[in-house]
């Protein structure tokens, strides 16, 4: 079981997103209803911490992420998991 709060996902800019805002980036890649705040734009992808939303507490972390990226964006990854602090 997980207890982490929030899941580092990488997105990866696909072909024609180069210079696409970071926040457009992420509004395209991620699924409507999932809280998420950008951490760095890396040039190439966009690093995104998800929120772990009510009811997915036991997911892993790359099952969150499949479920929050859209199945259309082609390139994506898990970082690694930011722990609840308190």
């Amino acid at each position: 079981m997980s207890s982490d709060r929030r899941v580092l996902v990488v997105l990866k800019r696909p072909p024609g997103y180069e210079d696409v805002h970071p926040e457009l980036v992420t509004e395209d890649a991620l699924c409507e209803g999932w809280a998420w705040e950008i951490l760095r734009d890396e040039g190439t992808a966009v690093v995104v911490a998800i929120d772990r939303p009510e009811g997915y507490e036991r997911s892993s972390a790359a099952g969150l992420a499949r479920e929050a990226v859209k199945e259309t964006w082609p390139t994506w990854s898990v970082l690694k998991s930011i722990k609840s602090v308190g």
